[in-house]
């Protein structure tokens, strides 16, 4: 999922990339523009998982918490990396849950 959102950024897809969030996140952005403003200037992003996933549930929610580094190329030439993590949630498949809600979906991103 976390790749499916960096190659929708990286294709300039932010309606797609802003739809891999999870609605009950207090993180994510406003709108697909608010993410795209997230990333002036970024001509191409690549990320890479780098550690094993952790996975914890709570309340019928499966959380993930990934490790990765975000490269981003900028216009002018310049590369720049992030490190941190993403936590991916899901239901755990509870009586009522809709399709949507039992598929991972972005809960938060902490770069740096």
């Amino acid at each position: 999922m976390l790749a499916q959102y960096f190659k929708a950024i990286d294709a300039g897809q932010f309606d797609q990339a802003y739809a891999l969030w999870r609605t009950q996140s207090h993180q994510a952005p406003a709108s697909a523009a608010a993410l795209k403003s997230q990333y002036p200037g970024v001509s191409s992003i690549r990320m890479k998982v780098t550690g094993n996933t952790r996975t914890e549930g709570a309340a019928g929610t499966i959380y993930a918490t990934v490790p990765i580094t975000v490269t981003e190329h900028t216009r002018d030439g310049t590369d720049k990396s992030r490190t941190g993590q993403c936590v991916l949630a899901r239901s755990n498949n509870v009586p009522g849950s809709s399709d949507k809600a039992q598929h991972w979906h972005l809960h938060s991103c902490d770069l740096s």
